[in-house]
């Protein structure tokens, strides 16, 4: 603001002039700037509430009443979806069930099968020599707890 603006003593207009409400009311009209007009463009600016919100008959094609819902679907592939769950837990653990029994049956027969095959008895000798040490790390790792717990350790 100038300095002869300042010093110059203040007239009163004939027109009364609104006080502003508040000081950023006040700060705005000593800038130059008009709040009301201010707010008028910035509502002129704004898009209206309509284009703000999802379009309702878009909702509304998307959206189903719980009894719309197709219970019957639901209900018919639910036991469906559990069989083929336990035919593959099933099939699994028959598949494993069934490795450990011919891995025992080839372990416990190496002997006969040694002597049908000589061919197979150096694979044989090794299969068995490592199931053999499995046997004795596994003893020799359970007896080693078992001390610990009698022990009270």
């Amino acid at each position: 603001m100038p300095l002869a603006q300042a010093n110059a003593p203040r007239r009163e207009s004939a027109t009364p002039i609104a006080e502003p409400a508040d000081a950023t009311e006040r700060g705005a009209i000593l800038r130059g700037e008009d709040p009301e007009l201010e707010a008028e463009i910035a509502a002129a600016n704004r898009p209206p509430r309509r284009e703000l919100l999802p379009d309702i008959e878009e909702i509304n094609s998307t959206l189903r009443a719980t009894s719309e819902r197709g219970r019957e679907a639901a209900a018919v592939d639910a036991p469906e979806a559990l069989r083929r769950r336990r035919s593959g837990f099933r099939l699994g653990f028959g598949l494993s069930l069934g490795l450990v029994l011919v891995l025992l049956g080839v372990y416990l027969g190496a002997p006969r099968i040694s002597a049908q095959l000589p061919g197979a008895a150096p694979a044989l000798a090794s299969y068995v020599g490592a199931i053999d040490q499995g046997r004795i790390w596994l003893d020799r790792t359970v007896t080693t707890r078992i001390e610990a717990l009698t022990s009270g350790n």
